[in-house]
C-alpha cells in the first residue's frame, strides 16, 4: 500500500503563499519592481545616450555634449504609476513627443529668430539673459532641406520592449516570484 507523507506545517506554508498570491500581492509586488526598472532603464538610456533597443541617438547639430541632457528637465520629469494591474511611465514635459517620434522640421523658406548664449543653448525669449545683449547673440535658424528637423531620440519602448528592457524586466519578475516561494 502507497502511503503519504508531509508535515501539516508545510501545508500550511503552501496555503499561506496561496492566499498571497490570490490576493493580487504578487501582482502588486511585481508591478512595483516593473516600474522602478523601468524608471532604471529610462534614466540609463539617457545616461548612455541610446534608445530601449541599445541604438545610439543621435549627435547634437548645434552643440556639444550628450542629446536631450542640457538641463535636464526632461530626464527628471518621467514619474511612473502603480496601477492595480500594472504601472504607467509618464511626463509632463509637452516637448518630450517630438524626441521621442521626432519631427520633419518646417517648411521651406520658414525662417525663426532665437536667442543663443555664447556656448550655442538656446535661451528662452524674455529671459534676463535673452534681454542682456552682450552675452547673447540672436542667430536666424532657416529650416530648409530637412533642417529644423528634431532627430528621433526614442526614451521609451513603443511595441515591443526590446532586448535590454526585457533582459531588465525578466530579472525583475524573477525576484519578484522568488520572493514570493
Amino acid at each position: 500500500m502507497a502511503a503519504l507523507s508531509g508535515s501539516f506545517a508545510d501545508l500550511a506554508k503552501l496555503g499561506g503563499r496561496f492566499r498571497r498570491i490570490a490576493s493580487g500581492e504578487l501582482l502588486e509586488e511585481a508591478s512595483r519592481r516593473l516600474a522602478a526598472e523601468a524608471m532604471t532603464q529610462l534614466q540609463l538610456g539617457f545616461r548612455k545616450s541610446r534608445d530601449p533597443y541599445g541604438q545610439a541617438w543621435k549627435p547634437l547639430a548645434r552643440r556639444h555634449g550628450k542629446p536631450l541632457l542640457d538641463t535636464g528637465r526632461l530626464r527628471n520629469s518621467f514619474t511612473s504609476v502603480v496601477t492595480p494591474t500594472g504601472f504607467r511611465i509618464g511626463t509632463n514635459v509637452r516637448y518630450a513627443s517630438y524626441h521621442q517620434h521626432g519631427t520633419k522640421g518646417r517648411t521651406k523658406g520658414s525662417t525663426r529668430f532665437q536667442a543663443v548664449s555664447k556656448r550655442g543653448r538656446f535661451i528662452a525669449h524674455g529671459s534676463k539673459a535673452a534681454s542682456r545683449g552682450r552675452s547673447v547673440r540672436v542667430r536666424a535658424l532657416n529650416f530648409r532641406a530637412g533642417g529644423g528637423r528634431i532627430p528621433q531620440r526614442m526614451m521609451l519602448p513603443e511595441g515591443k520592449l526590446g532586448p535590454i528592457w526585457a533582459r531588465a524586466f525578466q530579472r525583475a519578475a524573477r525576484a519578484t516570484v522568488r520572493k514570493f516561494k
